[in-house]
């Protein structure tokens, strides 16, 4: 694996979507407290948005293991459309998420609060979606190469 082959947006995005994956298995995404019971839940405990946001997430990793990989598979779209799509998707959905709250509400003493990662989550999402296009800017960088600007009018011979 040669991660050197990834250029700064391919960086952040497979980096914070690797962030994601390892924060969603934290207890810090929701709390349901009862009386004097608490219980905490992480990111897969939650509905289907939120399923499908880390399997998102999951996506942009493996994307970003075979681009840096030695393989020669090529993807049938380029790679920052992955990484924009599912960052702006991943974003949308923990956005929802964090706007909507539980489906379980609060009712009968039982308290349903939403947790800091789940808070900072579209964050990252956020951060998907930027390194996705960051790296369509790279790319477009690298297809336009820089040429020199045009040469002005010659200089004048010295004076005798």
């Amino acid at each position: 694996m040669d991660m050197s082959r990834w250029g700064r947006g391919e960086r952040i995005a497979v980096a914070s979507s690797a962030a994601l994956l390892i924060l969603s298995f934290l207890p810090l995404w929701a709390k349901v407290e009862a009386g004097p019971v608490t219980q905490r839940f992480n990111a897969w405990d939650f509905g289907m948005d939120v399923l499908l946001a880390m399997l998102l997430a999951l996506a942009v990793v493996i994307v970003g293991g075979i681009r840096a990989s030695d393989t020669n598979v090529s993807l049938p779209i380029p790679a920052w459309q992955i990484y924009l799509g599912a960052g702006a998707l991943i974003t949308l959905l923990l956005l929802i998420q964090v706007i909507a709250g539980s489906e379980f509400g609060s009712a009968f003493g039982i308290e349903v609060s939403r947790g800091p990662l789940l808070l900072l989550s579209p964050l990252l999402g956020a951060a998907i979606a930027f390194g996705g296009y960051l790296d369509k800017s790279e790319a477009e960088s690298i297809a336009t190469p820089h040429t020199a600007p045009p040469a002005g009018p010659p200089a004048p011979p010295p004076p005798v």
